[in-house]
């Protein structure tokens, strides 16, 4: 032992100038996270789409986050798609978080039997729900 001591110095501690706003939860809005997200996923879609010029009855195919089946009934409700243009591989493989759409187009395009030239349209809704949207010609 070499006897002679470290003096630790007292660090300032920080001084917040402004507190951050922060949202509830999503648990604590109305509806909860699954409300929530179906009601953005429904929104991001129609905007996608009206940005493409594209109508909902043109679009061949719908894969969304395959978080649960509910979510996936309730999106398609709200955007009144039939729910058999709507794809889902989530009771096969339960939620794959960021792979489940790429897993699921690829599966889409084999049992759906996607041409050239069909729209696909992609939505999803993540962490910190976050969203977004995307179609696809195949």
């Amino acid at each position: 032992e070499c006897g002679a001591r470290r003096r630790h110095r007292r660090r300032a501690a920080p001084v917040i100038v402004a507190r951050p706003v922060l949202h509830p939860p999503a648990r604590e809005q109305r509806g909860g996270a699954a409300a929530r997200a179906v009601t953005v996923m429904a929104d991001s879609a129609k905007r996608t789409l009206k940005k493409a010029g594209v109508k909902l009855d043109d679009v061949k195919c719908v894969i969304s986050h395959q978080a649960n089946i509910r979510i996936i009934d309730a999106l398609v409700d709200k955007l009144k798609f039939p729910r058999e243009r709507c794809f889902a591989n989530v009771h096969r493989y339960g939620n794959m978080s960021a792979a489940c759409i790429p897993v699921a187009l690829h599966e889409a395009g084999s049992e759906m039997k996607l041409q050239k030239g069909d729209k696909v349209l992609l939505v999803a809704f993540g962490g910190g729900l976050t969203w977004a949207s995307a179609l696809l010609e195949w």
